[in-house]
């Protein structure tokens, strides 16, 4: 194995920190893809900005003071996903609450939108690790099921404001057209566009979902599960994928 100074990452990330450069070496560099929200990105602090921001409105302090104090209170939680777990927490439970209802409807609204991803951020180690990356010559890809639309802006800005590589050859970002495809049809189609490339191909992603549907129709792809928080949406990858929860020792 290539000796390299990033003793701070795991050891199966520095392997594959040690892969890009002998990969480069030879003219076939690897590509790593990432996806975004809960694998690169903490987004427990644009949820919480978000709901003190709901509780701030005129009407919700005249309808709804106590509950609105509640939020105003909020902090975030690293394992909260979404935001009704979030609100569970602090005894919202939804759809049986209508103050939970409404807050709900205001999140799907912000959340998925521009305006308040710069409150993200980086796990741990996690823009170190892309930098390293990249530095030793692998092609990074930002694959997210965020779409254009609504959120190019912000995300690239956010991507920048945190220190991650970009340009137009070797780091790229990739976005959904439009909020009407899935995440799991548009991740699935991005690999198989890709082919059964001969350069190495790696993932790193936190949604089960979207892991298996790679699994079962791109097969070259190797896959890191990053198991942090997720919808629960579908089972857990199974014990033969790789999985990490932090970048660093």
């Amino acid at each position: 194995m290539m000796k390299n100074s990033h003793s701070a990452f795991l050891p199966l990330l520095n392997d594959l920190i040690d892969l890009a450069t002998r990969q480069k070496s030879i003219g076939c560099p690897i590509k790593v893809v990432f996806d975004i929200d809960s694998t690169l990105f903490d987004v427990s602090h644009r949820i919480c900005e978000i709901l003190r921001d709901f509780a701030k409105l005129p009407e919700v302090l005249l309808k709804y003071p106590k509950e609105a104090e509640t939020l105003s209170k909020l902090v975030p939680d690293i394992d909260d996903f979404g935001v009704k777990r979030t609100l569970a927490r602090h005894g919202f439970v939804w759809p049986s609450h209508d103050f939970a209802f409404q807050i709900v409807s205001f999140w799907k609204t912000h959340f998925f939108a521009n305006t308040y991803l710069h409150h993200d951020k980086p796990y741990m180690g996690a823009k170190e690790f892309v930098c390293a990356l990249f530095n030793a010559g692998a092609d990074i890809s930002y694959l997210t099921g965020r779409d254009v639309p609504r959120m190019w802006n912000g995300t690239l800005e956010s991507l920048k404001q945190c220190g991650f590589p970009l340009d137009n050859d070797h780091a790229n970002l990739v976005l959904k057209p439009n909020s009407d495809i899935t995440d799991v049809e548009f991740k699935r189609n991005y690999f198989k566009q890709l082919g059964g490339a001969s350069n190495p191909i790696w993932f790193f992603e936190n949604e089960p979902a979207n892991i298996h549907e790679v699994m079962e129709h791109c097969p070259h792809v190797k896959i890191i599960f990053v198991n942090t928080v997720h919808s629960e949406s579908a089972p857990p990858p199974p014990d033969s994928i790789e999985r990490i929860s932090n970048y660093i020792i």
